[in-house]
């Protein structure tokens, strides 16, 4: 017969986490309630919790390696998770975040408050340097001065 699995027998004490090992625990308190990064980048200012966190962050952004790959297209990702939200996002067209104030809805929690902010709240936060015209979002005002102030003309839509 198969190895029955082993109990979840240690709890963490600041929430309902609860673990096989004790050091799983730990390392749990350690990186999680105590915020300790005590893993330094070798090549960039980034510092993490665990040793493996380290590794996999010099693997994925240092060495570019891209392991996981969309069955469905052909992008490819360095973290497992970033897979399974493209194939959420562009393949399902999951849009999970509903906007309160209108029909809106959007597929992460970040371009639902954007959103709230550009469009209900009519925030303009990104100013030109140049001509200080104002912009919702950064990616627009940056379009703004290589179209405008830099003269390179925008790159027509495919239809």
């Amino acid at each position: 017969m198969g190895k029955e699995p082993k109990p979840l027998v240690h709890a963490c004490s600041r929430c309902l986490a609860t673990f096989t090992r004790a050091t799983s625990r730990d390392r749990h308190v350690r990186t999680v309630h105590e915020k300790r990064r005590d893993h330094k980048c070798l090549h960039c200012d980034s510092h993490f919790g665990t040793a493996g966190d380290m590794r996999r962050h010099c693997t994925v952004v240092h060495d570019k390696v891209r392991a996981h790959k969309c069955p469905l297209c052909s992008s490819c990702f360095g973290y497992a998770c970033d897979l399974k939200a493209h194939r959420t996002v562009v393949h399902e067209k999951v849009r999970a975040h509903k906007c309160p104030l209108c029909d809106s809805r959007f597929s992460n929690l970040g371009a639902l408050r954007t959103h709230c902010a550009v469009v209900h709240e009519k925030r303009r936060d990104h100013k030109c340097p140049i001509c200080n015209s104002r912009f919702g979002e950064l990616s627009n005002m940056k379009r703004h001065c290589t179209v405008v102030h830099e003269k390179i003309p925008r790159p027509r839509r495919r239809t």
